[in-house]
């Protein structure tokens, strides 16, 4: 059934709700682990829009998981290597701590567009830094900005001091 529930996700997400299907954020706070750890060891079952901006959300089947967690499984339902590897899984999702990257720190030149203008009109303004920037995970981080890696006309180019 196609449309959209109070500006907050589509009525085929709140099937899945109802269905048993939760988000990552959602199904990691019921394990009591983290959301990269269910992104990581499970398969997404299917995915719907949810917000008034119409956000590609994955959900996950965890029923198996969560009957684990409670002692509650009926063996009967499931084939036993499902079980089996569901609960090995679970224990990986319990034991999954993410790698953090440390920051590294890198003189040169970065480059980067800021846009200003109107939606019908916009005017794209070129923008550069030069001098320590700080680089951990996705982000650039210098002169108390932000930028992603791989953002549109984001460019970093490394310099000798």
């Amino acid at each position: 059934m196609a449309g959209y529930y109070e500006y907050s996700m589509s009525n085929n997400a709140v099937d899945a709700y109802n269905a048993g299907l939760l988000p990552a954020s959602k199904l990691a706070k019921k394990l009591k682990v983290t959301t990269s750890a269910i992104k990581l060891f499970m398969s997404p079952s299917e995915w719907h829009h949810t917000s008034s901006n119409f956000n590609k959300t994955n959900f996950y089947d965890g029923e198996i998981y969560l009957q684990l967690i409670n002692n509650t499984v009926n063996w009967f339902d499931y084939d036993y290597e499902d079980i089996e590897l569901a609960a090995y899984n679970l224990c990986c999702m319990h034991n999954y701590t993410p790698c953090e990257n440390k920051p590294e720190i890198k003189y040169g030149r970065i480059e980067w567009i800021e846009w200003s203008g109107s939606r019908r009109y916009p005017k794209a303004i070129e923008r550069e830094f030069v001098g320590n920037v700080t680089i951990k995970g996705e982000f650039y981080y210098f002169a108390n900005m932000k930028k992603k890696i791989n953002g549109n006309y984001v460019h970093f180019f490394e310099l000798e001091k």
